[in-house]
């Protein structure tokens, strides 16, 4: 889960240089690094943050829908999913 954290982080770091980013990419970002700081957090922790996360990223559909988008969305619904394993 970390790695796959890590490298998402990195690219939507990428992402957010590119001109026309998504308006909410620094604030994506945020979020990772917080998932990672939060690894260990509990359940509902982890439940609260990747929706947090997911709101964020459906606040525009085409964002939702893109490659990075979708793949942030997948992250967040592991990272979640993980607490309850």
């Amino acid at each position: 889960m970390v790695n796959k954290i890590r490298k998402l982080l990195a690219d939507v770091q990428r992402a957010e240089a590119l001109p026309d980013a998504y308006a909410y990419l620094p604030d994506i970002a945020k979020s990772l690094e917080a998932m990672l700081d939060n690894i260990d957090a509990s359940p509902s922790r982890r439940d609260k943050m990747a929706g947090g996360l997911g709101r964020i990223v459906t606040e525009d559909y085409a964002f939702s829908e893109s490659d990075l988008g979708g793949r942030i969305l997948r992250v967040a619904d592991d990272f979640a999913e993980a607490s309850e394993k």
